[in-house]
């Protein structure tokens, strides 16, 4: 008789983590509102490296992975070597809530018939990008909006888990 082996809780390193993060384009920034946790879903890009390089996704070199990776291997990420970049339209009043905020961004996948997945948290400081130049080149990686071009934020992630369920 052959048994099907029970499904399996995996933490991921930070460097992992980032690198599942970076190939979904829609996550959730998780905030502060009126005193209550508020969640809002965005598409967002992970920017890997001091240099400010590609994505620290499947495709990114192996080093750029490392450098996310070198405080504590579980949890923790190099906030200079990554940045969750994100963009806001149409509301100004989160904007105002996430500057300088500490906020939580979550993203996941989920493969209901394979009953596997992923999740993903990074925890840190959402900071509004006010500088014309560095708009427009994170705005060249960001999708284009419907409407107004938006707010542009930045968090730099000072703590990074997840989780991946094996079967």
């Amino acid at each position: 008789m052959t048994t099907t082996p029970a499904p399996g809780l995996e933490e991921l390193t930070a460097a992992e983590a980032l690198r599942l993060m970076a190939g979904v384009p829609v996550g959730r920034v998780v905030f502060t509102e009126g005193a209550l946790p508020a969640i809002r879903p965005v598409h967002f890009f992970v920017e890997g490296g001091r240099d400010a390089g590609p994505a620290a996704g499947p495709e990114a070199p192996a080093d750029a992975a490392d450098q996310a990776d070198q405080a504590d291997p579980a949890t923790s990420a190099n906030p200079a070597a990554t940045a969750i970049v994100f963009r806001v339209i149409g509301d100004r009043n989160l904007a105002s809530a996430l500057h300088r905020s500490v906020v939580a961004f979550q993203a996941d996948e989920c493969d209901m018939e394979r009953r596997s997945g992923w999740s993903v948290t990074a925890t840190g400081n959402a900071v509004r990008v006010d500088d014309a130049a560095e708009i427009d080149r994170l705005s060249r990686r960001l999708p284009i909006p419907w409407a107004e071009q938006g707010i542009v934020f930045r968090i730099e992630p000072e703590l990074v888990t997840g989780r991946r369920l094996n079967r």
